[in-house]
């Protein structure tokens, strides 16, 4: 179910008129601790949905191991 949702945010977040209502959530605040997760696949999500909605200036809550980047690139080819 977790692995749904995140996808589902990773899709409304790429649509720039819905980032407001993430704003408005304060989603950042509940992403990032999942950027932690034990497990590989929810962690990249969230750095997937994550890099949608953080600016330059908040780079840095973002930033991942070369790990979880590693993953994303394997699993996208």
């Amino acid at each position: 179910m977790l692995s749904r949702t995140l996808g589902n945010l990773h899709n409304l977040s790429k649509r720039v008129p819905i980032r407001t209502n993430f704003a408005a959530s304060e989603a950042v605040n509940v992403l990032v601790p999942l950027l932690k997760a034990e497990v590989a696949f929810f962690s990249a999500k969230s750095l997937l949905v994550l890099a949608c909605l953080i600016d330059e200036e908040n780079n840095h809550l973002i930033m991942a191991d070369e790990g979880k980047v590693q993953w994303a690139i394997n699993v996208s080819f």
